[in-house]
């Protein structure tokens, strides 16, 4: 992570993640060596919140860090998002055209792949981000 996106997650009180895959909540950034002081957490599915171990804290640098998958995202992020993917499709529509060439175009059908496949991602984060309401 950024030392803008850490800061902005210790602000919410955001959890966060290190290569161990465990939640954490920033209880510290020292900002003049990126260090970064983290408590253990577990996440509440039926509640929707972190719930501290206390002890024992995790000395870790900004950069270690990284947003868990499928908790921290907003609606406003899921729209950025989508927004993004349909104006990849919209990319696609008007570099291919709608049914104008009846060849077969692998360039054109990997393309749309990878957009199938990055909102189907999108959509397995989008479940917790709309559950929480």
């Amino acid at each position: 992570m950024t030392k803008e996106q850490v800061l902005q997650a210790f602000r919410d009180n955001q959890p966060v993640t290190t290569d161990d895959s465990c939640l954490y909540q920033i209880v510290e950034i020292n900002l003049n060596n990126g260090e970064v002081l983290l408590d253990k957490v577990l996440f509440d599915d039926r509640k929707g919140e972190c719930r501290s171990h206390h002890l024992p804290k995790v000395l870790a640098k900004w950069e270690d860090l990284c947003v868990p998958r499928g908790i921290t995202m907003t609606k406003e992020e899921y729209k950025e998002k989508l927004n993004k993917l349909l104006e990849g499709m919209d990319t696609l529509d008007d570099a291919y055209g709608y049914y104008e060439n009846d060849e077969f175009d692998f360039d054109y059908i990997m393309q749309l792949h990878d957009i199938a496949d990055d909102a189907l991602d999108l959509a397995e984060e989008a479940e917790d981000v709309f559950d929480r309401d």
